[in-house]
């Protein structure tokens, strides 16, 4: 099932699919990952409650298919004595991320790996699952096939942006649709899994460290240019794709010819030997000859102050 995960106090909105049987417990796990908020410090609330039973099943709390859950963080008293220091980038507190949570996975990784699911980016869980690998598969390739195979407008532009999986789609075999499917989920499930151990590794780093400080930059850094992508592909998705010239049919005294449109030209140019394969060579001013420079340079004969000319075929 798909639950929405709210951040408290912002417009920040995240997606995380999880099965209604798993725990609460699980549930915060995968926020921590989505989020970067410790396990420890999350306070969930659904319906204006708030969700502080980690063993309860989520189907137990009540929460459907796309509800949303606000996340909170817990406040620590000041007498704790675990107060983070802000490392000067945003509100990442390298003193405190390395929790309770952290040292267990340390001390006794089995143990820990038996009692949470494995984050994704694509919230797709238990790859090591064969069996909720090809449910997940067969889901994402029937939600393919109705969102591009009757909409041409969306199986073009797939085909701008993903020539693979368009042509995939279109050969209409199903078996080949499922095996690049579950190619990807495989691929993006291990760069994860990477990531993870990476994030491990820096959370336990000295804060101090300039290493793991510029680590911790560039990972902020590649978040954000994510996150401008994934915009542009909703908001600009022209700028993706592949510019084609356009091309028209005109005629020139008469004699089809096919003309390169170009917007960003300052005037229209022929060639010596289609000037005069089109009759007009005999017009052409040689008062005006020149060198026209752009993308290289070349010879300008001389000018044609005006031809007939018909713009398509009719």
């Amino acid at each position: 099932m798909r639950i929405l995960i709210n951040l408290e106090n912002t417009d920040d909105i995240r997606e995380i699919y999880i099965d209604d049987f798993e725990t609460v417990e699980n549930l915060k796990y995968l926020i921590e990952a989505e989020l970067n908020i410790s396990f420890t410090q999350q306070e969930l609330r659904y319906n204006n409650k708030v969700i502080d039973n980690n063993k309860l099943q989520i189907k137990l709390t009540g929460i459907l298919e796309d509800d949303i859950v606000y996340v909170g963080k817990k406040k620590i008293s000041s007498n704790s004595g675990q107060q983070g220091t802000q490392s000067g980038l945003g509100n990442f507190n390298i003193s405190k991320i390395f929790d309770d949570t952290m040292k267990i996975l340390k001390t006794n990784p089995n143990q820990s790996n038996q009692k949470r699911t494995n984050p994704n980016p694509l919230n797709f869980q238990n790859y090591n699952q064969q069996t909720n690998i090809d449910h997940r598969v067969k889901s994402e390739c029937k939600n393919l096939k109705e969102l591009y195979i009757n909409n041409p407008d969306e199986l073009n532009y797939l085909f701008n942006t993903d020539v693979e999986l368009a042509e995939t789609l279109v050969s209409m075999d199903d078996a080949k649709l499922e095996e690049l499917i579950k190619k990807r989920l495989i691929k993006f499930e291990e760069k994860r899994k990477k990531e993870m151990d990476d994030h491990l590794k820096l959370m336990s780093a000295d804060p101090n460290d300039p290493e793991a400080q510029k680590k911790i930059e560039e990972i902020i850094r590649m978040k954000n240019i994510d996150e401008n992508y994934k915009m542009a592909q909703e908001y600009l998705p022209e700028t993706l794709m592949s510019v084609h010239m356009l091309f028209i049919n005109i005629e020139i005294n008469k004699n089809p010819i096919v003309a390169l449109v170009d917007t960003g030209a300052q005037s229209t140019i022929i060639s010596e030997s289609l000037a005069k394969k089109c009759g007009i060579f005999n017009l052409c001013d040689t008062r005006f000859q020149g060198i026209a420079r752009g993308v290289g340079t070349s010879k300008i004969l001389g000018v044609i102050h005006a031809a007939q000319m018909k713009i398509g075929k009719k």
